[in-house]
């Protein structure tokens, strides 16, 4: 047996690494959301969302190809900016 070697020793903190995770994953979540919305839009084309136009507050958006949105009451029409909700 070698004398004078040590093991290493650290102390690792489980929950303030799971907390850093979920945040990592959240941030990195709605990252991609915001560059990219058509990656979960384009699965709903034709359908209405619940989402609020910006012109007349009208509480339907109907979800058009490549990431875009029209609203149905006044013809609005824009890229989508998803927000998530996490609670």
């Amino acid at each position: 047996m070698k004398e004078g070697l040590k093991m290493a020793s650290f102390k690792f903190d489980s929950k303030k690494f799971m907390r850093e995770l979920e945040k990592d994953i959240k941030k990195s979540i709605q990252q991609d959301l915001s560059r990219h919305p058509e990656k979960v839009l384009n699965d709903h084309v034709g359908e209405c969302v619940d989402a609020c136009c910006p012109h007349c507050d009208n509480p339907q958006m109907e979800v058009l190809s490549g990431g875009f949105v029209r609203c149905p009451a006044c013809g609005f029409t824009d890229r989508a900016k998803i927000e998530l909700n996490w609670k």
